[in-house]
């Protein structure tokens, strides 16, 4: 359903399916996923709200309107509802009406607008938001030039997990569809390459485990995919290398390991990956003083 998708408009998914699991919806509706949009892509949603304080006012609005309930845990797959599917429906319509190869947040948007009964079409057009707008904005911005990330200057150093971390991340992104390998794929990776990881970083493999039921369908198999190419890195993922290299400095250690990957992730905070380590108790201090041996840990 998602090969379409931007890197950055499957987040937003990835994000209403947590803001419902931790409201306790036994879905996710289409107020999840305007939730979604705003953490995956703050800064588009300021500009179509027109400011930051217009978006968290909408936020607001949405948070007053859950029903009290338990929050779910990770694993539980949650359905999305009818709203919402024919939101997401009108988010493939406006792209293709555009002439538009992939699904972007903005046409998101746009397929909630059109959503016009939903909690979430109601508060954006409360803030001033039409649709006539918002299509204006979204077919006026540009669309962005794909990037390719090189892991030149770093592949030297990778460890043999290390690489192994790569091939299955690469791997995973293509079961779940992507066009590139995300941090959420390279978690998938390191858990895979390193079968000790997961005890030598607690609520690693916790996470990984919730990533992969996720972005990766049920029932998928689990051998190597076929190769289709290598897909690139995306940007967040190689900030995070870069990032490992670092902690590797840091330590006065050319080789860069699955636990250096695991910090690195951890430092580029924003992607989906390095909340859902945060949400299950490994932090970036803790990880850090693990990875140092350090006899006394922060608090998780």
């Amino acid at each position: 359903m998602f090969e379409r998708y931007t890197e950055t408009a499957r987040r937003a998914i990835f994000f209403a399916r947590d803001e419902a699991g931790r409201t306790g919806s036994p879905f996710i509706a289409p107020e999840h996923l305007l939730i979604g949009l705003f953490r995956a892509d703050a800064t588009l949603a300021a500009d179509m709200l027109g400011t930051a304080e217009s978006t968290e006012s909408v936020r607001g609005k949405v948070v007053a309107s859950y029903a009290p309930g338990e929050p779910l845990p990770d694993h539980v797959d949650l359905p999305v509802d009818p709203a919402c599917v024919r939101a997401l429906g009108f988010a493939a319509e406006e792209a293709d009406q555009l002439g538009h190869k992939n699904i972007t947040p903005g046409h998101v948007f746009l397929g909630l607008l059109r959503e016009e009964d939903c909690l979430a079409a109601e508060l954006l057009r409360g803030s001033g938001l039409s649709l006539a707008d918002a299509r204006t904005r979204v077919r006026d911005e540009p669309a962005p030039p794909p990037q390719k990330v090189s892991l030149a200057g770093f592949r030297d150093r990778f460890t043999e997990a290390t690489r192994r971390a790569i091939r299955f991340a690469h791997d995973a992104a293509i079961l779940s569809g992507g066009h590139g390998i995300a941090p959420e794929h390279l978690l998938l990776g390191l858990l895979e390459a390193d079968a000790e990881l997961g005890r030598h970083l607690p609520g690693a493999a916790v996470a990984g485990h919730s990533i992969r039921n996720k972005i990766i369908p049920p029932g998928t198999p689990g051998e190597r995919a076929p190769s289709l190419g290598l897909l690139p890195l995306d940007l967040s993922t190689a900030h995070a290398v870069r990032f490992a290299a670092e902690e590797a400095d840091q330590l006065g250690t050319n080789d860069i390991t699955p636990s250096h990957v695991i910090l690195g992730i951890l430092r580029e905070e924003d992607c989906l990956a390095a909340q859902l380590l945060n949400a299950n108790g490994l932090t970036l201090a803790r990880a850090r003083a693990i990875v140092r041996g350090d006899s006394t840990l922060p608090p998780a």
